[in-house]
């Protein structure tokens, strides 16, 4: 199943939360180079994520902002889960009659 690019952009921001190099956050995320520089692009113009020299390397670390990122788009996943155990429904969504 593919990806959005919401879930990428979570994976990116969960694998530099403590700070990682352009190398790690491929692998951690399953992206190639290309698609992972196209997105370290787009999280830096929006200051989710920041790159800081760290001796002759770069690495990638999670902004205030960005873990503010994460923090909501949990919420909201946890908010539009169907627990199957419980049989209960969304709140918002009436369950269908048999």
């Amino acid at each position: 199943m593919r990806r959005s690019r919401v879930d990428i952009i979570i994976d990116i921001l969960e694998a530099a939360k403590d700070g990682a190099n352009k190398t790690s956050i491929v692998y951690k995320t399953n992206l190639n180079f290309k698609l992972a520089d196209e997105f370290l692009n787009l999280l830096q113009k929006h200051s989710l994520l920041e790159n800081k020299l760290d001796g002759d390397k770069i690495k990638y670390i999670t902004t205030v902002k960005g873990k503010m990122f994460l923090m909501k788009t949990k919420e909201i996943s946890l908010y539009l889960e169907i627990p199957s155990q419980t049989g209960e429904f969304w709140p918002f969504v009436s369950p269908a009659k048999s």
